[in-house]
């Protein structure tokens, strides 16, 4: 699966907010019964935070994409590794009440983290919000290590802080 695919499956609508799993299975199986499925998706997708607000990224093109997915895997330990993710409209955002909130994001991507945001929900609002998502039909989309080593290549020329250790350079992503 290219990149390109890789789009296709996760913007559902022009703009989408996405969210890391931990794992593929923490979105559930769709073949399980709806409702657990949806309370085991909001507390695995979700997990309980005290301050109950929770890390989006705000993605419109493949291109923001390939600079969120080295930025999150630029805080793990390889570039290269599987990234799980799953994707929210803003109308299902809006639909649940939940309040989007930019904020710098904490990734070595400077373009990845203008595009944070974090969203402030109750229990309530984050299983209404997986239960719309699962009944648009949304499913997790794996970016795989081999999607990953393209892209982090690419962003290494680029010049991407996410893709060395050396900071002392202009990011390219500043420029775009």
């Amino acid at each position: 699966m290219s990149i390109s695919q890789l789009s296709a499956i996760l913007f559902v609508e022009p703009v989408v907010y996405l969210r890391k799993l931990n794992r593929r299975s923490d979105w559930g199986i769709s073949g399980d019964p709806r409702d657990g499925r949806v309370a085991h998706a909001a507390e695995r997708v979700f997990e309980t935070d005290p301050t109950s607000k929770y890390s989006l990224y705000r993605v419109r093109s493949s291109v923001e994409l390939q600079r969120v997915a080295v930025g999150l895997n630029g805080n793990r330990h390889s570039l290269v590794e599987n990234l799980d993710l799953i994707s929210f409209t803003p109308d299902e955002l809006s639909t649940c009440g939940i309040v989007l909130t930019e904020t710098a994001g904490e990734t070595r991507c400077l373009a990845a983290n203008r595009l944070h945001v974090d969203v402030e929900a109750s229990k309530d609002q984050l299983t209404r919000l997986c239960r719309l998502a699962m009944d648009a039909g949304r499913s997790s989309a794996r970016v795989s290590k081999s999607i990953m080593r393209g892209v982090a290549s690419e962003l290494t020329t680029f010049g991407c802080h996410a893709t060395t250790d050396a900071a002392d350079h202009p990011c390219g992503c500043e420029s775009d």
